[in-house]
């Protein structure tokens, strides 16, 4: 009775230590499915930062659109980051008073 159990078993058993090593491969090898997913978390983070690049270098583009074209709006940035003031404009400055305690 025991031959036959594993008379029955030796098929099963071939089998598995055919296909084990195989699936072994497959899933943990250099080209396995272990770095097909790190393929793909590369590939998502690239593209997070491809798509964050893409939305700053469409706000610099507008930024540089409206430079050139807009006028009112080139003045307000020149008075404002270089302190440039139009002709006979006054520029007034006052001094912050400190609390007494």
């Amino acid at each position: 009775m025991p031959l036959k159990i594993i008379g029955f078993l030796k098929i099963p058993l071939l089998a598995a230590a055919i296909v084990a090593p195989i699936l072994l491969w497959l899933g943990l090898g250099s080209e396995g499915f272990l770095r097909l997913y790190q393929a793909r978390q590369d590939r998502d983070a690239q593209r997070e930062i491809n798509d964050r690049l893409s939305r700053e270098n469409r706000a610099l583009m507008d930024e540089i659109n409206r430079l050139e074209t807009d006028m009112a709006y080139l003045e307000t940035i020149a008075r404002k980051e270089l302190s440039l003031v139009k002709e006979n404009e006054i520029i007034y400055r006052f001094e912050k008073k400190e609390k007494a305690d």
